[in-house]
């Protein structure tokens, strides 16, 4: 199977960093693999602004794979990272070879792309502590049960994300 080609994108507050490893494992075993940053978060956070929406990302995805000349390629999304996946395999379906949900809803034919208790958490995040109308802090890793190894790492790493998207 080496020679395919993956495209992994990141979930909300993260950026291209946390798949650093698992990307550096998939290149030994002879994988093409690329870790887009979405606009707003990671090494991109500095451009976080009110004009960054759904489709800003969904275009980050899509860009990556016109510009690298993608033609097949495995499409995986953490958590937040498949709202954009399965619109960007909507439209790219012919490249699309697989799509991968990791930790994320799957999306259902005729339903809301976000189940409404994530949209409500989404609203509650976003008044929360820390909160400034603009982006909602990350929350700490311990929240979702990273390795005490690796929260520092995570946490130091993690930027806030556009409260509405």
């Amino acid at each position: 199977m080496p020679d395919q080609t993956i495209v992994l994108v990141h979930g909300a507050w993260h950026g291209a960093w946390c798949y650093r490893r698992v990307a550096e494992l998939l290149r030994r075993s002879g994988y093409r693999v690329y870790t887009p940053t979405l606009t707003g978060l990671g090494e991109r956070s500095h451009l976080l602004s009110r004009s960054i929406n759904l489709s800003t990302h969904i275009a980050d995805i899509a860009n990556l794979i016109r510009w690298e000349e993608i033609e097949q390629f495995v499409l995986v999304g953490h958590s937040y990272g498949r709202n954009g996946r399965h619109r960007v395999a909507d439209a790219m379906s012919d490249r699309v070879s697989a799509l991968v949900y990791l930790d994320a809803f799957l999306p259902t034919a005729g339903k809301p792309s976000t189940p409404s208790s994530r949209r409500s958490g989404r609203r509650a995040a976003s008044k929360c502590e820390g909160s400034n109308g603009l982006s909602v802090p990350p929350m700490p890793a311990a929240a979702f049960n990273v390795n005490e190894a690796d929260r520092s790492w995570v946490d130091a790493l993690c930027t806030p994300i556009r409260s509405r998207h």
